[in-house]
């Protein structure tokens, strides 16, 4: 991948201090990313536990799609080894592709054990070259969310590193507006404003249910007072035709490139054959297991860029932080 303007000068210090050697890896923190976007209808894609042959694949999908691309840690992985396997992976196969690199911190208030781990765990994933940081309040009590999450954003915005708050679900499991736009505006009011708000839905059921869902992030948008939404969960291709563009901006694949590399039954249900010719799909292995796995994550990850239009959101990026820079 080759964009006119390659952003690699804008990576942040953390990852050109945790790079090995040369490398033209491209990870980008999401403030710049998002910063960027505002103004131009383009779509981040984000895939959800991204190791192994769902990293190759979703690279791959990517590269050839000309889109940016948001990795995020897979469960239990350790973020150094991570960061260190993507930086190599996306060095030799998708060079220069803007990448944002998300790990997830569930928060817990006041100073006991858990705060004290949650805010170590915020500096270790700073210092391992994530590029954003997805902060879940569901462990907090609503008077104490915005105070929380204003703390744990501090090392990474300290950093320049991208914040995303997950809003807190309401009573039919989406957030309600009201109490989004009343936790964001006093996150505002700390200094502390998110890049992302992330709505976790569930995937619609039908058309009637997509469309109601798709009212639903509607209404969020008009009361995030300009922080961008990022959509997570699966069922995006359903929902994202539904909206106009630039009112969702970061949509997750639901783990459906995950699945599809862990077997057969992959994702929405594509069994063998589904993967497509798979080229430039890398990893030779014993009876060819690891080029099945990456190719069935290629289709899958392929599928859900084109879902959400987001081919040739690399160059959109590229483009965009150039202009900024010589602002």
């Amino acid at each position: 991948m080759s964009p006119a303007v390659p952003p690699l000068a804008f990576r942040p210090a953390a990852v050109l201090k945790r790079l090995r050697g040369p490398s033209r890896a491209c990870p980008l923190s999401l403030r710049d990313a998002v910063g960027a976007l505002l103004t131009e209808p383009v779509h981040l894609p984000l895939v959800v536990g991204a190791g192994g042959p769902a990293l190759r694949g979703a690279l791959v999908a990517a590269r050839e799609a000309r889109s940016a691309l948001g990795l995020s840690l897979p469960a239990g992985a350790g973020p150094e080894r991570w960061f260190d396997a993507v930086a190599s992976e996306a060095d030799r196969l998708a060079p220069g592709l803007p990448l944002l690199l998300a790990a997830p911190v569930r928060l817990a208030a006041g100073e006991g054990v858990e705060a004290a781990r949650a805010r170590r765990w915020v500096h270790r994933l700073a210092e391992a070259g994530m590029t954003h940081l997805v902060l879940d309040l569901d462990g907090l009590s609503a008077d104490a969310r915005a105070e929380e999450a204003a703390r744990a954003a501090d090392p990474a915005h300290e950093v320049g590193l991208g914040v995303e708050c997950l809003l807190p679900a309401g009573a039919d499991a989406l957030p309600e507006p009201e109490e989004a736009f009343a936790l964001l505006a006093e996150l505002a009011s700390l200094g502390a404003s998110p890049d992302l708000a992330g709505v976790r839905c569930p995937a619609p059921a039908d058309a009637p249910g997509a469309a109601a869902q798709a009212e639903r992030l509607l209404a969020l948008a008009g009361a995030a007072g300009g922080v961008a939404l990022c959509r997570r969960g699966p069922g995006a291709g359903a929902v994202a035709p539904l909206l106009p563009a630039g009112a969702v901006r970061a949509w997750d694949d639901g783990g459906l490139a995950a699945a599809a590399a862990a077997g057969p039954s992959g994702a929405d249900g594509a069994g063998p054959g589904a993967a497509g010719p798979g080229e430039g799909i890398p990893g030779p292995g014993r009876d060819g297991a690891p080029e099945a796995a990456e190719a069935m994550a290629y289709a899958a990850a392929a599928a859900f860029l084109d879902a959400i239009g987001a081919a040739g959101g690399a160059e959109e990026l590229a483009a965009a932080l150039a202009r900024a820079r010589e602002e």
